[in-house]
């Protein structure tokens, strides 16, 4: 396995955002092809490789976890894989059953959004131990609910742990727990 440093990422990430300056960009390019014929750039191939990676995530339409009822809908009617449905009530939450054949599920979380502009998300173990922060989550307040999307190996892998997920009204410094899921 080829090592890759942060530093050959960092400038890699610069030269592709138009950061580096000027006078550096035909030395760096200069030094880059060089070391591509010479097959000593992994850093491109680390990039090709993220960069597939991210348009299958898309193209299948589970790069956002979060969605609104509006692209759950353009999902449905444009994916040729196989989507499950199921709602999570949060009142009396329980394990999916998840043995049926699908490729993509999408959670309905209903819950009352109404004046709700900036919404976050965590998770924490049973122990309360914070594994996951999602800060601004997606979401439509008039559709009355919160939609996740998730890969099936992700979603069989998630309802194994025992887990507890928070949602939180965020308006300044201020949080309001909106609802409480443990799964």
């Amino acid at each position: 396995m080829t090592t890759i440093s942060d530093d050959a990422l960092l400038h890699l990430d610069d030269y592709v955002r138009g950061q580096l300056p000027d006078d550096a960009v035909d030395s760096y390019e200069e030094q880059l092809f060089a070391r591509a014929l010479a097959g000593d750039a992994s850093e491109l191939g680390f990039r090709a490789g993220l960069v597939n990676a991210f348009a299958a995530l898309s193209s299948s339409g589970t790069l956002a976890l979060w969605l609104t009822k509006r692209s759950v809908k353009a999902l449905i009617e444009t994916s040729t894989q196989r989507i499950m449905q199921i709602e999570v009530d949060p009142a009396r939450p329980s394990v999916p059953s998840l043995t049926s054949d699908f490729d993509i599920l999408i959670t309905r979380i209903p819950m009352a959004l109404e004046g709700v502009t900036r919404l976050d998300a965590e998770v924490l173990t049973a122990t309360g131990e914070v594994v996951k922060v999602m800060p601004e989550i997606s979401f439509d307040p008039a559709d009355g609910a919160l939609y996740s999307c998730c890969e099936r190996e992700l979603a069989i892998k998630a309802s194994a742990a025992k887990t507890v997920t928070r949602m939180w009204a965020v308006e300044g410094e201020s949080r309001r727990l909106v609802v409480e899921i443990p799964m």
